[in-house]
């Protein structure tokens, strides 16, 4: 038994053990190839994957208002060569890649080197070369026009052209029908215009909001790329666009009129407006705020005398609303040639005259004196109109203090139709002296 123990035990033993032979050969390889690796006489090589931003700040081509066209990213290739333990050790934080933007002095495309260099204090190791060595890039100078903005409509069709029609485009950015364009000199000198097509499948009844793509033209009508620009309003290419659906409506020219006698506001003979009738467009309920009038100005009886009128009034809509064909004013002619004036001496006392607005409920007394009054008519209605005839309304509106003060009176006549007062071309009544207390 000893025997058998002894020669397992001896070398010659082991010699002829296979799997012990095995075990040995493993650990004497991993002891070499650690010894191998630890060696700093011994180089090896490592490839490491850096991320690089080209960027034109701090350079001369910033300095001269250049900027890149388009962000350049890429992942770059660096080998290393050093001790394993060195490079195995190293990340991408070790190690910086720039772009050599010191060439860039002009637009266009462009060639820049790539300069790989330590980031950290980790310097036991050689950068062997940096692949891609070069980029390329585009820059430009940066411009800002501010360029014609056109609405395309030509899809765009009204449910009844009879009784409406499309109002004018209204996009939600631009001014006066202008859009401005930030981008590479080279591309926004290049376009003549801007475009937003309108496109709908069903003929339009009411106002609707549409969402087109801003598209931009040349001169000779080739589309120009707008993906590097920037648009004033704008965060993407796409606006908002409303357009409008008016309706059509007739309105009947008017006037307003104060202390008209009667028997001349309504007498074709005496008055005439030209156009009488007008068609107009606009949103729905701008034109339902109308009416089925359209009153030009007013005619004050106050400050007319027996002549023949003739005025021009400008036709005046609101502002969504407009009028259809070119008119712009309504002439109107009042022929008042055939009434006559009479001045009746009037006295005026405490039993002639009224007083309105009296809030403050003070004491009054007319100081009597004769005023001529002026009246207008015809000369059968000037026979009935006497001074017992009349009667003055004076407005105490804004009487405080107390004493004789003169007030402005208006004068009516009893019983007396088809006559007018004229008070002159500014004044509103006649003067009246109270004394107020």
């Amino acid at each position: 038994m000893k025997d058998v123990l002894r020669k397992k035990f001896t070398l010659t033993g082991w010699m002829h053990n296979r799997t012990a032979l095995i075990i040995v050969s493993v650990l004497l390889a991993v002891v070499l190839w650690g010894v191998v690796m630890t060696d700093n006489a011994t180089q090896q090589e490592r490839s490491l994957t850096i991320p690089v931003a080209v960027s034109l700040s701090d350079s001369y081509a910033s300095q001269v208002g250049l900027r890149l066209i388009e962000d350049v990213t890429e992942d770059v290739t660096v080998v290393v060569q050093g001790p394993w333990s060195a490079i195995t050790a190293l990340t991408a934080d070790d190690i910086q890649v720039r772009a050599d933007v010191s060439t860039v002095q002009k637009s266009g495309k462009q060639l820049v080197t790539l300069v790989p260099s330590r980031n950290s204090n980790t310097a036991n190791y050689e950068i062997v070369s940096c692949t891609p060595s070069q980029l390329e890039i585009e820059c430009d100078y940066w411009e800002t026009l501010t360029l014609p903005l056109e609405m395309d409509t030509s899809s765009l069709k009204a449910a009844d052209e009879k009784t409406m029609q499309l109002g004018t485009p209204v996009p939600n950015v631009g001014k006066e029908g202008t859009l401005s364009v930030s981008g590479p000199q080279s591309v926004v000198r290049s376009i003549a215009k801007l475009v937003a097509k309108l496109e709908a499948e069903e003929p339009l009844n009411e106002t609707r909001n549409f969402s087109p793509e801003l598209k931009a033209f040349s001169e000779k009508k080739v589309a120009v790329d707008l993906k590097n620009c920037t648009i004033e309003g704008l965060e993407s290419k796409t606006l908002t666009v409303t357009v409008p659906v008016d309706y059509y409506k007739d309105l009947a020219v008017s006037l307003d009129w104060h202390n008209v006698p009667k028997g001349i506001q309504n007498n074709a003979e005496l008055l005439k407006i030209s156009p009488n009738k007008i068609k107009v467009v606009g949103p729905k309920d701008a034109l339902s705020a109308l009416g089925d009038t359209l009153v030009v100005s007013t005619v004050d009886f106050d400050h007319l005398v027996g002549k023949k009128y003739a005025w021009k009034f400008p036709v005046k809509l609101p502002d969504a609303v407009t009028c259809v064909g070119d008119t712009k004013e309504a002439a109107v002619t009042l022929d008042l040639s055939g009434y006559t004036k009479k001045i009746v001496p009037l006295p005026l006392t405490d039993q002639n005259v009224a007083f309105k607005n009296n809030t403050a409920n003070k004491k009054t007394a007319v100081q009597k004196k004769t005023i001529g009054v002026t009246v207008y008519g015809t000369k059968a209605a000037l026979e009935k109109v006497t001074a017992k005839s009349l009667k003055v309304t004076a407005d105490l509106a804004g009487a405080k203090e107390a004493g004789l003060m003169t007030y402005s009176g208006t004068v009516t006549a009893s019983g007396v139709d088809g006559v007018w007062f004229y008070y002159g071309e500014d004044a509103t009544g006649i003067p009246v002296y109270v004394t107020v207390s």
